[in-house]
């Protein structure tokens, strides 16, 4: 069996085993010598897989895009990218890690980003760019971000993936002023 089925079915059965409700599916970095059209129709066929295997487990499967400057040569490299994938899969356990981070660092205007691929987002992550910190600490307003977050009817979680500038807790003193 080829690796990212045998690691998927593992990752699976730990979700399952957990009550967890998602299986991040990380795309990862295009091989070298492989072209990118070749990786990206692979990743697709892999992700199909992965979600017929998944349903009716209650497991959902997240696709997050990463950045070109953090992470130069990763599959998915924008939110309309991860969102095609998942809606060619056609099925409701696949959707999007939108990554507040990677999408300013590359895409910008994230107000009107989160307007257009909130709808398809499972799951959100937070972090200020540039330096990857809390929010409040960098060039995004997250008032306004999670303004537009409430505003979009999304009702799941928000993951926070930074690092704290002063430590865990000092790192998590925004939530007082920001926070939905």
């Amino acid at each position: 069996m080829p690796r990212f089925k045998s690691e998927f079915l593992t990752a699976l059965d730990y979700a399952a085993t957990l009550g967890a409700d998602f299986v991040h599916v990380v795309g990862g970095m295009i091989p070298p010598g492989t072209s990118r059209d070749r990786a990206f129709a692979r990743y697709v066929a892999n992700i199909a897989w992965a979600s017929e295997q998944a349903a009716g487990s209650g497991v959902r499967l997240l696709l997050e895009a990463q950045n070109k400057r953090d992470a130069p040569g990763f599959i998915l490299e924008t939110q309309a990218q991860a969102r095609a994938v998942a809606e060619a899969c056609d099925a409701a356990n696949v959707g999007v890690l939108l990554d507040v981070y990677h999408a300013q660092i590359d895409e910008g205007d994230i107000t009107d980003l989160l307007g257009r691929e909130l709808p398809g987002a499972f799951h959100i992550q937070i972090a200020d760019p540039p330096w990857r910190n809390e929010p409040g600490t960098g060039e995004l307003n997250f008032r306004t971000v999670f303004d537009a977050i409430v505003a979009s009817g999304y009702d799941g979680w928000i993951g926070c993936e930074y690092a704290p500038q002063a430590g865990t807790v000092e790192g998590l003193g925004w939530r007082e002023d920001l926070a939905p």
